[in-house]
């Protein structure tokens, strides 16, 4: 679907081409026409332009006569392609995000999660998640980009990422002791070994960062987090774990974490 301004004014050179179309030439009608609007940018000129010459591919395409299967097989696989390339504009014209680096999308995930998030297992699940479930990777061409791990679904560039954030001032990590099962500290010691999980959240200097960030931002990405929030947030580990695992499956042969799992779970009393 075409923006809203960009739909209406083709609509609108629809009807002043029929009714033209008999007394001046295609390129003289579209000079003519484009000349109503001189206010357009030359970007908008352009996108309408080019709208405009594919609208008169179909007028002339649909009230010719029959055409020979071959030719009829190219013109479908011209209008095909154009509505393609249509549908990925559309995507990319939903890239609102005013980020110039991946390291500000954690400001805005941290930001909208509550301002903290408990341990680096479910900050990186949780990205994951936004990944898988809510294509966030269309908005933000940066985006993680998970790849199955010995500790499952991983991209490194996350640690480095909090630590440069830390380095700046937007974040600070806080060691916290929790009440966690015995199932979930065997599990949570892949991650974090040192025996203590680690609390991610927002200082005073990312939370006013955030709130100038957060403006600009495409709705449904806030709703996308806001839903994975909602639904994974109240998840035990071991619940968000082996949920991720069965829907994923194709993380799970280099899983030390998965292995780990299906162990311990076989295991008596646990």
């Amino acid at each position: 679907m075409k923006s809203d301004w960009l739909s209406s004014l083709v609509g609108e050179f629809d009807r002043f081409y029929k009714k033209e179309k008999k007394r001046l030439t295609d390129q003289v009608l579209v000079e003519k026409f484009l000349a109503r609007y001189p206010k357009l940018t030359k970007k908008e000129k352009e996108r309408l332009k080019e709208e405009i010459k594919f609208s008169l591919f179909l007028w002339q395409t649909f009230s010719s006569p029959p055409m020979p299967e071959d030719t009829k097989k190219r013109v479908w696989q011209r209008i095909e392609k154009k509505l393609a390339e249509l549908k990925q504009k559309k995507v990319e014209e939903k890239v609102v995000l005013p980020l110039t680096r991946r390291a500000d999308f954690l400001i805005l995930l941290l930001f909208a999660l509550g301002k903290k998030i408990m341990g680096i297992t479910r900050l990186m699940k949780y990205l994951f998640l936004l990944a898988k479930e809510k294509q966030l990777s269309h908005y933000f061409k940066e985006f993680y980009s998970f790849t199955p791990h010995r500790l499952g679904p991983f991209d490194k560039r996350l640690y480095e990422d909090l630590n440069l954030l830390q380095e700046e001032g937007f974040i600070e990590k806080v060691a916290k002791k929790t009440r966690l099962s015995l199932m979930e500290k065997e599990i949570t010691d892949f991650f974090e070994p040192d025996k203590t999980l680690t609390e991610y959240r927002l200082t005073e200097k990312g939370i006013k960062f955030a709130k100038g960030l957060i403006k600009g931002v495409d709705k449904e990405i806030i709703k996308g987090i806001e839903e994975i929030k909602l639904k994974y947030g109240k998840y035990p580990l071991l619940t968000l774990l082996e949920y991720i695992y069965h829907n994923y499956p194709e993380y799970q042969n280099k899983s030390k974490v998965w292995q780990k799992i299906k162990k311990l779970k076989e295991t008596p009393n646990f």
